[in-house]
């Protein structure tokens, strides 16, 4: 168990006149931590572009990694507002030491570069051990999105120093004129602060901080909880993503990102049961983190709740609408021609004898 460390404890300075209990109460600790996430590294680059962030459901391209082999992979096993439940993760590290809060330097002897991208943002350049995944892809609805969480064994000691940084760079063209080039969708929602551990500790932005204990998911010293971006798109029109993380400075102590498993998806879509004439039927979608619902029954009617239910007096079809506001203010629409039924005026019995 040498080179284990428990809250910045390392097991070799316990001390022989330690309790029994203490111990074990010690090793069910290091247990707990270390069977919260599973990592695996065998997948491909495509694969976790295509069937872990997007679930298959929306046209990639051009799908590019550049960093260590084993600063990507595969996790599992998240719960909560602390990890997602499945994902990406990029490491300024190997991913492989996630599942133990690794708080020291690479020992491959391989030295990385940095990013200048990232190099930009800070205007100096310092940043080593890059690991950067980017693609094209053709957003469906008017809003592109994604879930992560940024955690760091940085934290807390190095909260107002040099720390590691990460960005997630949006190109293509922006719906209100001109483009975006290279704007960095790194922030929290409904601001313009990026998310950092300068910017979101324990004093500042504290309700998007978590300082983990041994119960959490992913065992680094400090973490954001699970943050979600909306970027207002054009649909159909191709964009570029380029997410980055990098060490700043020297490459002691790892930082990570996970992002959640399909929530790069396209495929929100209203929800409704069979629609009959005089019936009682029943809307809803899969939509996280919205603030207020507005439907539009394509009658006339209208309603503010997340899951309504509604009677058409006539047969026919109906375009409904969905308008929702998430709490950055990020406006998305959804549609779906909606076809009522009349109802039948009979029962056929088949008699098969």
């Amino acid at each position: 168990m040498d080179g284990v460390c428990i809250e910045g404890i390392s097991l070799d300075s316990l001390k022989m006149k330690k309790t029994l209990v203490s111990l074990f109460f010690l090793l069910v600790v290091v247990n707990h931590l270390l069977a919260q996430i599973s990592i695996d590294t065998k997948y491909s680059v495509e694969h976790l572009v295509r069937n872990v962030m997007f679930n298959g459901g929306q046209y990639i391209s051009n799908i590019k990694y550049t960093g260590r082999p084993l600063s990507i992979g595969y996790f599992k096993g998240g719960k909560g507002i602390e990890c997602p439940a499945d994902g990406v993760i990029l490491s300024t590290g190997s991913v492989l030491d996630a599942k133990f809060g690794c708080d020291g330097p690479q020992q491959d002897g391989v030295p990385y570069p940095g990013d200048p991208d990232l190099d930009r943002i800070l205007g100096v350049e310092m940043t080593m051990d890059a690991a950067s995944l980017e693609f094209d892809f053709v957003p469906k609805t008017n809003v592109a999105h994604f879930e992560f969480v940024f955690a760091s064994n940085e934290y807390p000691e190095f909260v107002g120093t040099m720390n590691d940084v990460f960005a997630f760079f949006l190109t293509g063209e922006n719906p209100q004129g001109g483009r975006y080039e290279k704007e960095n969708l790194a922030l929290l929602p409904g601001t313009d602060v990026l998310v950092s551990i300068n910017t979101v500790n324990d004093t500042l932005n504290r309700d998007f901080y978590i300082s983990n204990t041994a119960a959490s998911d992913v065992p680094f010293d400090g973490q954001t909880v699970i943050i979600r971006v909306n970027k207002k798109v054009v649909p159909g029109s191709s964009y570029h993503l380029k997410l980055v993380l990098a060490d700043y400075g020297d490459e002691v102590y790892d930082s990570v990102v996970l992002f959640k498993g399909g929530s790069f998806a396209d495929n929100e879509k209203i929800l409704a049961n069979k629609v009959c004439l005089g019936g009682l039927s029943q809307f809803s979608t899969k939509l996280m983190g919205v603030q207020t619902w507005l439907w539009d029954f394509g009658d006339g009617q209208t309603s503010n709740l997340a899951v309504p239910t509604h009677i058409y007096s006539s047969a026919g079809v109906f375009p409904v609408s969905l308008s929702v506001t998430y709490k950055d203010n990020t406006i998305q629409v959804l549609k779906k021609d909606v076809v009522v039924l009349s109802k039948p005026e009979g029962q056929i019995v088949i008699n098969t004898k």
